[in-house]
């Protein structure tokens, strides 16, 4: 998936004068400009690779033979490999680690109720545990101040229009009545009949408290004009910020159920988005995997020069088995002591590779030990990133906001803001909870020491191409290797191409959870609830 030509089309609608537009957040030009240059890497990488699979078995692709094809191969996969990675550390520190803290830092707001969830807007992501996660209902002041004192004529005509108005204002007179020696009771009436902060993964969940079946009926009326009650189209707003998609998860979920996984792990998440999110929080062991991979392959080629044997353990194997301990933090003690007895001095690395003796699946895999979704082979990860690239990003058009109800309790209706199709909504909420539990498990508190990591990645990403840049022809002369070190390669660059794919996809879909258009709704709901109590109020006094 090249995300950044997709996404760049946008781009140039994005106001960035507006201090309000909150995909200012991530997509800074700054950003952006990471990003591409990380993609451009990536596909290069990718399509390197693609051209020598389909001539690896053709000599005549290469005029001087087999080694000197492999030599030229080798030569430009590292090369290729290194630009990967070094610009895949900013895209994941700006944008990766960005992402990462304002989710974590998404603020537990309650709900209170027997609630049951899964009501008339087809439920879909949310559960009754998210609903219920924390103490009590929020009255929404914010809300109430943008409107208290202010009339609108457009919201008063919506309510007086819409059907059961009457049975409704009657309804709300005999609460009036009820409350009528309480002080500043209009203001507490209409600032609780509106409770938002329901549900902490998305901002166009709301709840309404009183008259919710009437109301929405006028908030599907007025949302049908795809005009707000201050005469700015939603479309107007959509263009600073669109609603995007991501095309093609339907077949990744098909794929992932095929990988062998304990799905029961991901609990109500789709295999997409609990495998996304657990990549994504533990980036630093997928980069660390793609250099451990590259520290074996030029461990190989090193241990293959039979006249300077000596030197390629004293040098080579010095360095690469430093880089290893260096890398291997956080792995069980067992298993680092079995990886540094894997290369120690005097055993032939490549002939026990290839007569099955080490297991190459085991022993590039095990450095993403802690991942919870773990793969058991390099293949079965080279063949998830490559259904990654076949996600396609692009903005929904045409648009038609609409309000979906998603669960019910003894006093209030659970809403949820809506755009087109509620599958789009539901996919990118399910990846922002997805990601949020993600960090809680992981107890990712701090920014600084993952992006202490990947810098240190970085670092020693540099050391293996100094390493392979002075080895000789001999090195790469026994064909037995070759295997091992071509599918070494393919597997260094294409999970980082998977993480790339990971870090593009969380964003898009995260902005479908905190559009601009929903805080102008909800303000707009707000006036709609203030002008049916406001009549309410009127026909009290009226009677009194």
């Amino acid at each position: 998936m090249n995300f950044m030509d997709l996404y760049l089309d946008s781009y140039d609608n994005i106001d960035y004068g507006d201090d309000s537009n909150r995909v200012l957040e991530l997509y800074t030009p700054e950003n952006i400009q990471i990003y591409q240059e990380a993609n451009l890497c990536i596909l290069e990488a990718r399509n390197f690779l693609d051209i020598y699979a389909c001539g690896y078995h053709d000599i005549k692709l290469y005029s001087e033979g087999i080694l000197a094809g492999f030599i030229g191969f080798m030569k430009t996969a590292i090369a290729l490999w290194i630009k990967v990675f070094i610009a895949m550390g900013p895209a994941i520190i700006a944008i990766g680690l960005a992402l990462m803290s304002v989710i974590f830092v998404i603020k537990n707001i309650g709900k209170s109720g027997s609630i049951n969830s899964g009501g008339g807007g087809g439920g879909g992501s949310y559960s009754s545990s998210t609903l219920r996660s924390a103490k009590s209902l929020t009255e929404s002041e914010f809300l109430y101040s943008k409107v208290d004192g202010k009339k609108n004529e457009k919201a008063t005509n919506i309510i007086r229009n819409t059907d059961g108005y009457s049975n409704a204002i009657n309804r709300l007179v005999k609460i009036i009545e009820a409350n009528k020696g309480e002080s500043d009771a209009k203001k507490r009436l209409i600032m609780s009949n509106l409770i938002v902060g329901v549900d902490k993964y998305n901002d166009g969940a709301l709840a309404l408290t009183t008259e919710h079946t009437f109301l929405l009926k006028a908030i599907k009326k007025y949302l049908a004009d795809n005009v707000t009650l201050d005469n700015k189209s939603f479309k107007e707003i959509i263009d600073k910020q669109p609603f995007r998609t991501i095309h093609g998860v339907s077949e990744m979920n098909k794929g992932f159920e095929k990988t062998g996984l304990d799905w029961s792990k991901a609990k109500t998440l789709t295999p997409f988005t609990a495998f996304s999110a657990d990549c994504l929080v533990n980036c630093d062991k997928f980069m660390t995997a793609s250099i451990m991979s590259q520290c074996i392959t030029t461990h190989l080629l090193a241990m293959n020069n039979g006249v300077d044997e000596k030197k390629a353990e004293s040098d080579t194997e010095r360095k690469v088995e430093e880089m290893l301990s260096r890398l291997s933090e956080g792995l069980p003690k067992t298993m680092i002591n079995k990886l540094l007895n894997t290369i120690s001095k005097g055993e032939d690395l490549a002939v026990q590779f290839q007569n099955g003796k080490i297991n190459i699946d085991e022993f590039f895999t095990g450095f993403l030990y802690g991942c919870k979704f773990q793969l058991d082979t390099v293949r079965k990860y080279i063949q998830v990133s490559k259904l990654y690239t076949q996600l396609k990003a692009g903005d929904i058009t045409n648009v038609k906001m609409d309000i979906h109800e998603i669960a019910s309790s003894d006093d209030c209706r659970f809403l949820d803001i809506m755009y087109k199709d509620s599958e789009h909504k539901f996919l990118s909420r399910e990846l922002v909870e997805a990601i949020h539990l993600a960090l809680h498990e992981n107890e990712f508190k701090d920014g600084k020491i993952l992006s202490d990591k990947i810098k240190m990645l970085e670092d020693e990403s540099k050391k293996i191409k100094d390493i392979f840049d002075k080895m000789s022809e001999e090195n790469f002369k026994d064909a037995a290797i070759h295997e091992v070190c071509k599918t070494a390669q393919e597997f260094a660059i294409d999970i980082l191409g998977m993480l790339q794919s990971i870090i593009n996809i969380a964003p898009t879909l995260y902005y479908n959870c905190k559009s601009t258009l929903y805080g102008v709704i909800k303000v707009d709901i707000m006036r709609l609830i203030s002008a049916m109590w406001d009549d309410a109020f009127d026909k009290f006094n009226e009677n009194k």
